[in-house]
């Protein structure tokens, strides 16, 4: 069974949270997996789904983690494009906006528009699907917190996999590599071309992305450590 969770705000179905906060984000995700009365299962999270996940108190039943391109913090964030200066000056900008209340008229600018075509480094089809389904509020503080976050990730006392693609343009993948394999007491890596901004999050996409083969060896992985 494949059930998708969406952080409120990153679709336009799923309305904002009135406080947008890491610890709002991640009580929403626990309030959703408690809904649905799992016996077991295995959750994961894309980027900045993620540090949601890495900071929910996840029920008993669950099996494992699947961190697909995941954000840790912002120590790793991919330097060559976003430097520690390019970081500084998005936060003091981003702080402007949103004490401004400008997120609304920004997004839909189209100075917004091309200058984040060109920062994201995405072809204009998915930079518009970004731009149409995510809520300006929710972008802005997510993205603030999202620059600013230094604080050492603590993974869950349970088994990895991290899916990642050596060619992302927004991560460091080696620096979350190397952050897994020292803070991950079980690991699996699965290489493979999944992009950071899925188009649409589905089972099939996820299907296609990444092979059948990985696929059941992550199976395997999960119930060698139930064994």
């Amino acid at each position: 069974m494949y059930i998708r969770l969406i952080c409120p705000g990153f679709r336009g179905q799923y309305p904002p949270l009135k406080k947008i906060t890491i610890k709002g984000f991640s009580k929403h995700l626990r309030n959703e997996i408690v809904k649905l009365k799992l016996d077991n299962y295995i959750v994961s999270g894309v980027s900045f789904g993620f540090w949601v996940l890495n900071n929910t108190k996840l029920t008993k039943g669950c099996r494992g983690v699947i961190a697909i391109e995941p954000y840790v913090n912002s120590k790793c964030l991919n330097s060559q494009r976003i430097s520690g200066t390019k970081r500084t000056f998005y936060r003091a900008v981003i702080k402007i906006i949103l004490f401004l209340r400008l997120e609304k008229i920004i997004w839909d600018s189209r100075v917004w528009r091309k200058h984040y075509l060109g920062l994201s480094g995405y072809r204009a089809k998915r930079s518009k699907i970004i731009l149409r389904e995510i809520d300006p509020k929710t972008f802005f503080v997510s993205a603030y917190m999202i620059l600013g976050n230094s604080q050492k990730a603590t993974l869950h006392d349970l088994p990895h996999v991290l899916v990642f693609n050596p060619s992302d343009l927004t991560l460091d993948m080696k620096f979350i590599q190397n952050f897994f394999k020292k803070n991950s007491w079980r690991l699996m890596l699965i290489n493979t071309k999944i992009g950071h901004y899925p188009r649409k999050v589905t089972k099939g996409y996820f299907q296609k992305k990444i092979s059948r083969d990985d696929i059941r060896r992550i199976y395997e992985f999960f119930d060698s450590y139930d064994g």
